[in-house]
């Protein structure tokens, strides 16, 4: 799994745009603030888990950090600041639209779930098209990730 790529995805989960009050994004927003630990990827309808034990050892150690509306990618020892991040709480399924930097500025425009613990984001694999459900088809057009909350 490209890192870059990862970092991308991440950022798009902190973006967040809503109703007149904000509301919904404040509180969704506040919802991602902290450290999140990548726990699963699908891709091309196949989820990267244990049985691949060299790429899921690689991966596992992808940290996600969220301050306000960035997001920063740890993998190792090294911290790598992925983007940006816009919320859309009133879209169904709620949209996220990620600015990765080191991706030549591109945005994905990305869907997200938060509950409590658990984070999911998918993203498109090119920029334009957003996903409408959760799932890293074998279309090869998305890419879905799964994030546990750090404590």
């Amino acid at each position: 799994m490209n890192l870059q790529f990862v970092g991308t995805w991440m950022l798009g989960l902190l973006a967040i745009v809503s109703g007149p009050d904000g509301s919904d994004i404040r509180q969704d927003r506040e919802l991602l603030q902290g450290a999140w630990l990548l726990v699963a990827i699908e891709v091309n309808g196949q989820r990267v888990d244990d049985s691949n034990a060299q790429r899921r050892r690689e991966e596992k150690d992808i940290v996600i950090v969220v301050q306000r509306d960035e997001f920063f990618v740890r993998h190792g020892e090294r911290l790598y600041k992925g983007g940006t991040f816009k919320l859309d709480p009133s879209k169904r399924p709620r949209a996220i639209d990620i600015t990765v930097e080191h991706v030549l500025s591109s945005t994905f425009a990305c869907i997200y779930d938060v509950q409590r613990d658990v984070l999911k984001v998918c993203q498109p694999i090119h920029p334009e098209n957003r996903p409408t459900e959760f799932a890293g088809k074998a279309d090869g057009k998305h890419m879905l990730y799964v994030l546990r909350r750090m404590q």
